[in-house]
């Protein structure tokens, strides 16, 4: 199990994101590595916890003022990612995944990195024969990593041809940010 506490570093953990196609929509469905229901919950509870952290950054930063965007699926979770977590993205449709800044909450907070993986632009899921998927797979980098967790607000985009996008919302964690 992935450990975290102000006094050790965390153990890098994996975020599963599983796309599918369900009635005629993008969906997805996330687990973390290695799966277990206590890891799963500490981290949505760590998540919900993050409200303070969230008010603080709209505060600091000024609310960015965009229109509403459409509910995501009952599916959809938030997520959390630590420096040298991975984040893989799976789907049996060919489908391609964007990282960036979530300018929703409130605006980007300048000099940090566009994503936490430090891609450039739209990464391609690549076929794997011996799983049978298509598949883009990220580390977040802990080079600059100070900075994300300053920008703390990600979105990811997921796109399948012929279906309407998947943005759910991330965000970059603290040290402390992993299961008990």
């Amino acid at each position: 199990m992935a450990t975290g506490t102000r006094d050790t570093k965390p153990v890098p953990i994996t975020i599963l994101i599983k796309l599918s196609i369900e009635k005629g929509e993008v969906v997805e469905e996330v687990r973390y590595l290695p799966e277990s229901d206590v890891n799963t919950a500490a981290f949505r509870e760590k998540y919900m916890k993050l409200d303070q952290k969230i008010e603080e950054k709209k505060k600091e930063r000024g609310e960015h003022s965009l229109p509403p965007e459409k509910p995501h699926s009952p599916k959809s979770q938030k997520w959390i990612v630590r420096a040298n977590d991975t984040v893989t993205w799976e789907s049996k449709e060919q489908f391609m995944v964007s990282v960036d800044r979530d300018i929703r909450p409130c605006k980007a907070k300048p000099d940090t990195p566009r994503n936490p993986f430090l891609w450039s632009g739209v990464q391609k899921s690549k076929w794997d024969e011996a799983d049978s998927v298509y598949r883009v797979t990220g580390i977040v980098a802990e080079k600059d990593y100070e900075a994300a967790v300053d920008q703390m607000f990600y979105k990811y985009t997921a796109f399948v041809e012929g279906y309407e996008p998947l943005d759910p919302d991330g965000a970059c964690g603290y040290p402390d940010s992993g299961p008990p």
